[in-house]
């Protein structure tokens, strides 16, 4: 279950960090603002393989609110729970129980839409989220 719950939130997070863009680093390779991430997103899509195709999310509805202290919840159909992100550059990560669970790799960006590359360990998935 604590899997699950973490996959969730990896997922959740994942589609927060595709919008973010952070403006600690001074270089222009797709760094993000972790104020863009701050807020509640929802997982609309996703694809197996990065040639695979996009399919709506077939669950119950996955959500994840991005606080601006760095805590963030999840909720949705692998479960509910609390954690902490960080962004560097074009990369998200989200930590349960101070653990890293997920590592997002934004892959393109706007205020409300977002797609990235989520990894679990040695695992990948494809997601998009828009914010609420």
């Amino acid at each position: 279950m604590k899997k699950y719950l973490f996959f969730l939130l990896t997922l959740v997070v994942a589609s927060f960090a595709f919008i973010s863009c952070s403006s600690d680093d001074d270089s222009d390779n797709g760094d993000y603002d972790k104020s863009m991430i701050v807020g509640t997103w929802e997982m609309t899509a996703v694809k197996m393989s990065e040639s695979g195709t996009y399919i709506d999310w077939p669950f119950n509805k996955t959500y994840a609110t991005f606080n601006a202290d760095g805590s963030y919840y999840g909720s949705g159909y692998f479960g509910t729970g609390r954690g902490t992100w960080s962004l560097k550059g074009n990369t998200l990560k989200t930590y349960v129980e101070g653990e890293l669970f997920a590592s997002y790799t934004i892959i393109s960006a706007t205020s409300t839409i977002s797609e990235m590359k989520m990894s679990i360990g040695d695992e990948s998935i494809w997601v998009k989220c828009k914010k609420q």
